[in-house]
């Protein structure tokens, strides 16, 4: 018999051979239950026996199973959309699909199609799987509604806004934006500056969109004219608008009324108005009105002054034509200038008229002036040749002298006559208004007295005697360098080239003058040559210059004292002093020095030994300078005494130079130790109470750890450092058999824990002096803020912030009952960790 595989509420044709007849079971599911072929349709898997039977009645069974593929479990998803928008519609859970109805989907095959509908449509979906079983599944798509827009329309004036708002959907956008206030929201402004239609786009809730427009208008701007006009000061002009509805004009003050097309101007200033001009829609232009104001003429006439009996040109300007008055005592009445000759003080008026009618009016004033009266000072008119007299005149402010023959200036109320023979001068004197006066003065001459004066030469620093004759009486200057400024014979004692002028005077008054001259000869310039310095036994040459004659002393060492350069041997340092002599027997003297040099020893010291990284000073003596070498270790290698910190074993030489004959040298020896090795091990972290051991190495002889007070030992390697309270930095240090030391540092951090803190949960104050205080045991921590004990209502009954402090078990000075009673602790370790513990404590008695 077969065996069979079917979808469920399919059937399958079970088949047995090798009998006569046969008999199914069970029969409930089958087509029948006998022969050889039956159509077998179970809801579940399912065995079946067949019995055959053969001609000879004899039976065998068989089992045929009947197995039920499982049908596929279809799912696909519903959507929402948008009118004209499409969903995409997924199915899954078998192998192939046929979807339904086709018409508005992208395909009607495959796990996923677009579904375009345009009214909510259910869709279904056949999942077949790989074994041919199908199922079905549907998918609902629903249109959301589109969103009815609503927008208005308005019209404005240009440059104006309009406020366009818009209804019916969630939100907004609109477009153009160039000239909107925003292009979101359901209202902007709108500023165009042409008709304009806006598109608003509204979408909903559900992000469907619907448009709909709003166009502004621009009601079209008044074109104002006005007119211009030109007035006399103090006249009125015209105004007149046209071009609108309504007028309003500005500003206002210098105007017949501020509304209406036609005004009255009367501005003291050009002016320019402005008429804003409103149409019927609202709408306004502004146009401008200039009122100039014809400039008044500016008429100018001059003032004058004449001298009695003389005329005066009176000029008038700044306009077209004038009138003059009082005519009387003018040449003319008219015209831009006239000659007046008046006898009295006397004011004309002049008016001026511009080529645009405007008048103008301005005085000028004629006055009679007065002459002078002027008179010439002169305390002698007898003067010596040469000599100089002070012509003064007064009564005039401004003079003028003739002939110009000695004077000095021809146009001063004061001048210097400087007389060669007799002579007659004028003077005309005007006063300020330039009326005049004139007078004359005779002067006359006297002989002047012939000086005879001695110019002399003398060398820097000696005196000289002066002499002059041809006088009576002299007079000597400056006086600078002279034992007198009187007498014909004064000493010279100056320094440097003097000019003097010697004033004689004659029997008559009359003097003259003489120049006398004295040169002060340079003395030569004598030069001894530089200092020199000369080895013992040596021989040097002195170096003499700048005369014609030399001498030096002391002769001391020289082989000629009177040579130019002279040979010196010395044997002691010794300054010559040189004296040379020029050709006028001028001298001058300078000096040179001849240092001795003798040779030196140089010492050094000490001889010495240190550790690696340690200093000791050297110290040399016997010379001025020195240079050790090497420098290297040394602060200053010039040093008398320099700071050395050499870093290996070295030979220092400090040697000297006295600069010019002879050295001189020593040597130390620095022998450098160096520094044993030692490690105090790697940084410990414990914790508060904890004990940790210390691990120390070292070459050295002698070690210790610093500080000792909490280490086992401190002259061992590996100290133990019990009930760690802090943190600590320990040294260990070493110390060889040179003395030398070297130091480590290892660094003990305590941690605080929650048991740094020990608390104990009894006591008994019972006075036997054992567990009688309620205490806080602490490792590591430098203090506490808070500790308070509470009663089981929540009675403070004992409060400290002291860590040595404990409770006794009283309050208020009695006995509290055994009882159970709450503690707080706030503390805080040497680390700075805040410790914060709260419990219970039992007082037993």
């Amino acid at each position: 018999v077969n065996n069979a595989s079917i979808c469920p509420g399919a059937s399958a044709i079970l088949s047995a051979a090798g009998a006569a007849s046969y008999l199914w079971a069970p029969a409930a599911s089958l087509s029948n239950s006998t022969g050889s072929s039956v159509s077998a349709s179970p809801t579940v898997n399912t065995t079946y026996t067949v019995v055959g039977t053969s001609v000879n009645g004899c039976s065998a069974t068989a089992t045929s199973t009947v197995a039920l593929y499982p049908l596929p479990v279809v799912a696909v998803n519903n959507a929402s959309i948008c009118p004209g928008a499409s969903a995409l519609l997924s199915a899954a859970g078998a192998a192939s699909y046929l979807w339904s109805p086709a018409a508005s989907l992208s395909n009607s095959t495959g796990s996923s199609v677009n579904a375009s509908p345009t009214v909510n449509t259910t869709y279904t979906v056949v999942g077949t799987s790989v074994n041919g079983c199908s199922a079905t599944a549907t998918s609902t798509v629903a249109l959301y509604p589109l969103p009815v827009v609503a927008v208005n329309n308005a019209s404005i004036c240009p440059g104006a806004s309009a406020l366009l708002s818009a209804a019916g959907a969630a939100s907004y956008l609109w477009s153009p934006a160039a000239s909107l206030s925003n292009s979101t929201g359901s209202s902007v402004n709108a500023s165009p500056t042409v008709n304009t239609t806006y598109t608003v786009v509204g979408t909903s809730v559900n992000g469907c969109s619907a448009a709909a427009t709003s166009t502004v208008a621009l009601y079209p701007l008044p074109v104002v004219t006005v007119n211009n006009a030109s007035i006399c000061p103090g006249a009125s002009a015209l105004l007149s608008a046209a071009g609108a509805a309504s007028y309003l004009w500005s500003p206002a003050a210098s105007l017949s009324n501020s509304t209406g097309s036609s005004v009255s101007a009367s501005p003291t200033i050009n002016t320019t108005y402005t008429v804003v001009g409103t149409s019927v829609n609202g709408c306004s232009t502004a146009a401008t009105s200039t009122v100039s104001l014809y400039p008044l003429p500016v008429v100018a006439v001059n003032n004058a002054s004449i001298c009695p009996g003389a005329s005066a040109i009176l000029s008038a300007a700044g306009a077209a034509s004038y009138l003059w008055s009082p005519a009387a005592s003018l040449s003319n009445s008219s015209g831009s200038s006239v000659s007046a000759s008046p006898s009295v003080n006397t004011t004309y008026t002049v008016v001026g008229t511009s080529v645009n009618g405007c008048s103008a009016a301005n005085t000028g004033q004629v006055l009679l002036l007065q002459n002078p009266v002027i008179a010439v000072n002169l305390d002698s008119t007898s003067l010596c040749v040469g000599s100089t007299a002070t012509l003064l005149c007064t009564g005039a402010t401004s003079y003028y002298w003739s002939p110009q023959i000695g004077l000095n200036n021809i146009n001063t109320n004061s001048v210097q006559a400087t007389v060669t023979a007799s002579i007659t001068y004028t003077v005309i004197g005007y006063n300020t208004s330039g009326c005049s006066d004139t007078a004359h003065i005779v002067l006359a001459s006297l002989e002047n007295p012939i000086l005879i004066a001695q110019d002399t030469m003398i060398c820097f620093g000696d005196q000289a005697t002066l002499h002059v004759e041809g006088a009576v009486h002299y007079t000597w200057y400056p006086p600078f360098g002279l034992s007198q400024t009187f007498g014909s014979h004064p000493i010279f004692s100056g320094n440097n080239n003097s000019n003097y002028i010697v004033t004689g005077v004659a029997a008559n008054g009359c003097s003259a003058t003489d120049t006398v001259h004295v040169v002060v000869l340079p003395l030569p310039i004598a030069e001894a040559g530089e200092d020199q310095h000369v080895c013992a036994h040596d021989t040097v040459q002195l170096m003499g210059n700048n005369g014609i004659s030399y001498l030096w002393t002391p002769s001391s060492f020289l082989n000629d004292s009177t040579a130019q350069s002279p040979l010196s041997s010395p044997t002691e340092n010794i300054t010559y002093t040189l004296t040379v002599f020029d050709s006028y027997g001028c001298s001058s003297k300078d000096s040179v020095a001849l240092i001795l040099h003798t040779p030196f020893d140089i010492y050094a010291s000490p001889d010495v030994q240190i550790c690696s990284n340690s200093m000791v000073q050297l110290f040399a003596d016997g010379a001025t300078t020195y240079l050790w070498t090497p420098a290297s270790g040394l602060d200053n290698p010039f040093s008398p005494s320099p700071i050395c910190s050499a870093s290996q074993t070295t030979t220092y030489v400090v040697s000297s130079y006295d600069g010019f004959c002879y050295h001189a040298f020593d040597t130390v020896v620095v022998t450098v130790n160096q520094l044993p090795e030692i490690t105090a091990g790697a940084n410990i972290d414990a914790t508060a109470g904890e004990s940790v051991q210390l691990n120390g190495y070292t070459n050295a002889s002698d070690y210790y750890w610093m500080p000792s007070e909490e280490l086992s030992c401190s002259y061992c390697f590996d100290p133990v450092i019990s009930h760690i309270n802090e943190s600590m930095t320990y040294y260990f240090y070493g110390v060889d058999s040179s003395g030398c030391r070297s130091v480590d540092s290892v660094r003990v951090n305590m941690l605080c824990k929650d048991d740094a803190l020990f608390i104990p949960n009894t006591f008994t104050p019972n006075g036997d002096k054992k567990n009688d205080v309620f205490r806080i045991r602490a490792y590591g921590m430098s203090h506490i803020s808070t500790f308070r004990i509470y009663s089981r209502w929540g009675e403070l009954i004992f409060e400290t912030n002291n860590i040595n402090d404990g409770w006794d078990g009283t309050w208020r000075g009695e006995l509290c009952f055994p009882a159970v009673y709450v503690y707080y602790i706030e503390g805080i370790c040497s680390d700075g960790t805040k410790i914060l513990k709260k419990g219970n404590v039992t007082l037993l008695r």
